[in-house]
């Protein structure tokens, strides 16, 4: 244990030295720019004498004949190693901004002189605004790259806790059904709450970052970034900000009005609230629902196809997806479907079935017009499938008006709120959702909903099943708060415990399991909770008594069966 722990804690330590030539490289770099800068001559008068006067005399006349001369070679060096900077000398990182600054003023100001040497012709003011127009575009991505980098160095975490075994089976059936396709297309990954949806992400990320034959994983926190008022912007940054798009000179792709997306979206989003404001003041209230603005699309397709041409695809998880709002979900599957599904990228969204149905796929609520349409149309279809042959076989009442004369007579609607003036523009519209889908039975409802989910989902690719006896079994041995309390309970053994209670769980959950076939397993989450409450209570009780393997497994099963029956019932069977 020992030895583990020492080789844990050199290993940082090793794999700093083995980067030390490149960080030399680097800092040596970063001295040449601040000299160069220095050598300029519209610094030198002064204090800084002493900085240049050991540089060689012809630099001295060469920097003194084409003004600009410097701060233009200080400029360049700063573009080849401002990526290099923050990936291996983050503390530094302040520095590109600030030092491409400076070089950007003494540029502006040298670049006419040298432009109209001795005033042969005055270019001057003709010359300072296409260089600053430039140097403008060329620090605003300098200072895209300095926020991307920072971010992306505050998110990188630690290794995640260790799979258990049927995690670790899912995760390379998640990587093969990545890899397996071609064009790119959406992937959802079905769970229950608190399966493990999110963690399998986590360790996909884990796993394939810093391997250049394996795709790019970019996961997008939609519950954290309902508050952003553009989301496709959102999703885009979330891709900047992974080291393989801002590789080399990948960071200089960004565009540089990105650094005030968040701006414009808000001043388009004023508009926007204004003119509702102003609707609602003329003809009542009405809620407006835009579809998601589009607006960095060919962004966003250009640098996912640099990505393509590079060799590598990308994989953007729209992670959490459930728990934000209906009109945030909603919007994040309409972008997957028209803005992230393109070739080379694979949209996986991992969700939980009855939640994306009630936010999304639920016609009795507000839905956005992609949505919507699609969803009409099914019902539309559902509808005159049903009585088509009744209807074309001489009775000439459609059914759809039929539906909408039987709603209108029915009193209900109206003092619901579905046949108000406001709505008497769209009365196909609520003949389809309350004759259709509102009074269809159970079976038939839950099959529009399979067909609503399909359209944006695709078919089920991945589904997080309950845990198996090895899981449980392996949750108990490696899991530290749980391990922690079986060593207070289990008497020390030569070769420890874990093999012998291991083996016992998992026999004693398999005779359980044959005798309550009905029972479904609980999520992940919840069962590991009830692992260390009835562990804690055990330890409690014991007061200092050690207990056999057997003992240990029969608390497991018992916490399995109390976590199963509170949260298992409304899930499916293995």
């Amino acid at each position: 244990m020992g030895q583990g722990a020492a080789v844990h804690l050199l290993r940082p330590l090793l794999a700093w030295l083995r980067a030390l030539p490149m960080r030399v490289l680097l800092l040596a770099a970063l001295a040449t720019v601040v000299l160069l800068l220095a050598a300029d001559r519209s610094l030198v008068p002064g204090w800084l004498h002493s900085l240049t006067a050991g540089l060689l005399t012809t630099m001295r006349w060469k920097a003194h004949a084409l003004p600009g001369l410097f701060p233009l070679l200080a400029l360049a060096l700063i573009v080849f190693i401002a990526n290099p900077i923050y990936a291996w000398l983050w503390p530094l990182g302040w520095l590109i901004p600030t030092a491409a600054v400076a070089a950007a003023i003494l540029l502006v100001t040298d670049l006419p002189k040298a432009l109209n040497h001795a005033e042969a012709v005055p270019l001057g003011l003709w010359a300072r605004l296409p260089a600053v127009a430039f140097l403008a575009i060329l620090l605003a991505k300098l200072l895209l790259l300095h926020r991307h980098a920072t971010r992306g160095h505050a998110r990188a975490g630690e290794e995640p806790p260790p799979l258990l075994p049927s995690q670790e089976e899912d995760l390379e059936e998640l990587g093969r059904l990545i890899t397996d396709q071609h064009l790119g297309r959406v992937l959802p990954l079905e769970g229950r709450l608190g399966e493990g949806k999110s963690f399998l992400v986590q360790w996909l990320k884990h796993d394939w970052d810093g391997q250049r034959s394996k795709p790019v994983v970019v996961v997008v926190d939609v519950w954290q970034q309902q508050t952003e008022s553009d989301l496709q912007a959102a999703i885009l940054e979330e891709l900047f900000i992974h080291p393989a798009y801002l590789a080399r000179l990948g960071w200089l792709h960004v565009p540089a009005s990105f650094l005030f997306a968040r701006w414009i979206a808000a001043l388009r989003g004023l508009r926007s609230s204004i003119e509702l404001r102003l609707r609602e003041s003329k003809a009542g209230i009405e809620f407006d629902f835009d579809i998601p603005g589009l607006r960095w699309q060919s962004h966003f397709e250009r640098v996912t196809a640099r990505m393509v041409r590079s060799g590598r695809s990308t994989v953007i998880v729209l992670d959490e997806i459930d728990r934000a709002t209906p009109a945030v979900t909603q919007a994040a599957l309409t972008l997957a479907r028209r803005s992230v599904d393109v070739p080379g990228v694979t949209v996986l969204i991992p969700y939980i079935r009855s939640l994306i149905r009630y936010k999304a796929f639920n016609p009795l609520q507000p839905v956005l017009p992609d949505l919507s349409s699609s969803m009409d149309a099914i019902l539309y279809e559902e509808r005159f499938a049903v009585q088509s042959s009744r209807a074309l076989g001489g009775d000439p009442t459609d059914p759809i008006l039929k539906t909408w004369e039987d709603l209108r007579d029915r009193p209900i609607a109206r003092e619901a709120g579905f046949l108000s003036d406001t709505s008497a523009g769209e009365p196909l519209t609520l003949a389809l959702r309350l004759g259709v889908f509102a009074n269809a039975q159970g079976p038939l409802r839950e099959r529009l909903q399979e067909r609503f989910e399909e359209k944006y989902l695709g078919a089920a690719a991945l589904e997080l099943h309950p845990l198996k006896p090895k899981d449980l079994a392996a949750m108990v041995a490696h899991f530290n708060s749980l391990r922690r309390k079986v060593d207070q309970l289990v008497s020390p053994q030569p070769n420890g415990w874990d093999t012998a209670v291991r083996h016992a769980i998992e026999e004693g959950l398999k005779n359980w399991q044959k005798g309550h076939p009905e029972l479904i397993g609980p999520p992940l989450r919840v069962l590991e909770g009830a692992l260390y409450r009835i562990l804690q209570e055990a330890a409690f009780a014991a007061r200092g008594r050690q207990l056999v393997p057997e003992d240990v497994a029969a608390l497991a099963v018992a916490a399995y069966d109390a976590a199963g029956l509170v949260h298992g019932s409304t899930g499916r069977s293995p």
